[in-house]
Order: structure tokens, then sequence, then C-alpha cells
């Protein structure tokens, strides 16, 4: 989806009409499950600055320095693999509990 749209701007489809199709007919099925279901409240939460990485993208501190790798690999990454439900903010996030779970 790089792109980001189904249909051109002259309105043609893009390829893979039959798979856009597919899939909007399996949101559908699963869609009041998902909604009967929503996702747990996170108890911990990691900053993400796109901002830092914009800057760190373009002055690196060194040859290694890949934010959105390093963020996947070494925190995110980390911390899905001990099953810790995590939810990635930014640096403005509202941390109170009525602003960080929608079932509430």
């Amino acid at each position: 989806m790089l792109h980001g749209t189904c249909v051109t701007a002259d309105g043609a489809w893009r390829p893979n009409r039959a798979m856009w199709q597919q899939i909007a007919t399996e949101f559908a099925q699963v869609g009041p499950w998902l909604q009967q279901h929503p996702p747990a409240q996170a108890e911990l939460a990691v900053a993400l600055s796109p901002p830092a990485a914009w800057a760190l993208s373009i002055d690196p501190t060194d040859d290694n320095m890949q934010y959105e790798t390093l963020f996947r690999d070494r925190i995110h990454a980390p911390l899905q693999a001990r099953g810790l439900w995590r939810d990635v903010i930014g640096k403005d996030a509202d941390l109170s509990p009525t602003a960080c779970c929608a079932c509430h």
C-alpha cells in the first residue's frame, strides 16, 4: 500500500482489485467481533519521536544510527517477545487512563 489508494485519480482500479475486495469482505466478517473485543489497555508505553528519527537520519551520530531499526530491534521487539502489552506513543501523548484506552 505504498501509494495509499485502491483507485487512481481518474477512477480506475489499481492492480490487485480482487485482493482489495477480499480484504474488505474479511474486514466485514470480523468487524463485529473486533468491536466486541477491544484491545487490552497497555500498562507500558514507549515514546517514539518521528522528528528525532528525521533529524538522526540527516545527521546520524554514527554509521549504525538507524533510529527506526534500533527502536524496532532493541526496544519494541524484546518487549513483544516477552509478551508485554505495550503502546508506542508520541512525546506529547496524554497518559491519563481515559485517554489511553478507548474502552473507558
